[in-house]
């Protein structure tokens, strides 16, 4: 059975800012459990939703050596459908309400994260085949494995994958701080490793160390090699462009599924697309408001007027003013500006529309396309 170790900052439910959160907490339970033992460690931070902490057990502790400083390491693990998770534990950097913070902050907290989840693995008794390492935030664990735990024979053999989420962050600072802070040796800061413009960059020593890189997606996956979309590191994309894989996110058919996702107005199966999704958009159509400039056309004299649309069908109004009073369906309101032309607001309407034109209105302008 093939063991692999998914490394990241954040993993659904346990804590999320954006979408690596989804593909930590998701993509470990497809695996065939009869093939893969994955498993997830993640740090324990203070503002982790706090309906888990009852469910975490204290493994064990330890300490590590991070360059000068001998720093805590507390093990818990946690179990959550059907995939074992481990929580690195040190008050010291995982407190505040936030799990990221200043940049000077957080190249030593995920220094001290990626050195930790390594120096763990004896005492969890768990020795991956892969370690799947995301984003800058684990970009030293390929760097920690070939250096400071290259020479200890638990951790042959052990490969890394690294991936990259979003270029624009590499956890860039200071070379001489990250090498104050890492205890890594100054040689491997140089413009083929950690160096990059005159800065220590944790994402680059991922993408250098590991044995292979993927991004979201294979578009990303070339966009990144070009100057364009590349952040700086195109060249060095190219430079491993045999070793850089574009793999589609997918989606978690559990947590996504319109039969039996609560959020929707309507709830659908694969036979009821059309039908399904039609039920679903016309509630939010009377309030949609989509950026659009309609071609000029000529003002109407302000006079009562009505437009009948038929249903599923739409068409355009364009209002010279904001103080136009508008009756939709029989209630009236006040129109606001959302989206501001040169005297002209844009809305998105379906059914029966009529205007009347409100106190300081000069004209109404009206658009129907087709």
């Amino acid at each position: 059975m093939k063991k692999i170790l998914f490394v990241s900052s954040e993993a659904v439910p346990y804590i999320k800012t954006g979408g690596l959160a989804d593909v930590v907490g998701s993509l470990p339970k497809y695996f065939d459990r009869n093939e893969y033992d994955v498993r997830v460690m993640l740090p324990k931070y203070a503002c982790m939703d706090a309906a888990f902490l009852p469910n975490l057990r204290f493994v064990c502790h330890f300490y590590v050596n991070l360059n000068w400083r001998k720093q805590y390491v507390g093990i818990l693990e946690s179990e959550y459908r059907g995939i074992h998770y481990y929580f690195v534990d040190n008050e010291f950097y995982f407190a505040g309400s936030s799990p990221y913070n200043n940049i000077y902050e957080d190249v030593e907290k995920f220094a001290y994260f990626s050195k930790a989840v390594l120096a763990s693995l004896p005492y969890i008794d768990y020795a991956p085949d892969v370690i799947h390492c995301h984003d800058w935030q684990t970009g030293l664990v390929p760097v920690y494995l070939h250096t400071a735990f290259g020479d200890d024979n638990f951790y042959a053999g052990i490969k890394t994958v690294f991936s990259i989420h979003n270029l624009k962050f590499q956890g860039r600072w200071r070379i001489r701080e990250v090498i104050d802070i890492t205890g890594l040796p100054e040689q491997i800061f140089n413009d083929k490793e950690l160096e990059s413009y005159g800065e220590a960059n944790y994402l680059k020593g991922g993408v250098v160390y590991a044995d292979a890189v993927t991004t979201v997606s294979p578009s990303y996956a070339n966009e990144i090699t070009t100057q364009e979309g590349g952040e700086g590191l195109h060249g060095l994309m190219n430079a491993r462009r045999n070793v850089l894989y574009g793999i589609l996110n997918g989606i978690d058919y559990d947590e996504f599924n319109p039969q039996t996702d609560p959020y929707i107005e309507s709830n659908f199966s694969s036979k009821s697309v059309l039908s399904g999704k039609k039920a679903n958009k016309v509630p939010f159509l009377p309030v949609t408001f989509c950026p659009m400039v309609v071609p000029p056309v000529p003002e109407v004299p302000p006079k009562n007027r009505s437009w009948k649309v038929q249903p599923g069908s739409a068409s355009w109004v364009t209002l010279s003013y904001f103080s136009t009073t508008m009756a939709f369906s029989g209630v009236f309101w006040k129109a606001r500006v959302l989206l501001s032309l040169p005297w002209r607001m844009i809305f998105w309407v379906e059914g029966s529309f009529i205007w009347k034109p409100g106190a300081g209105s000069t004209s109404v302008t009206v658009y129907a396309p087709g």
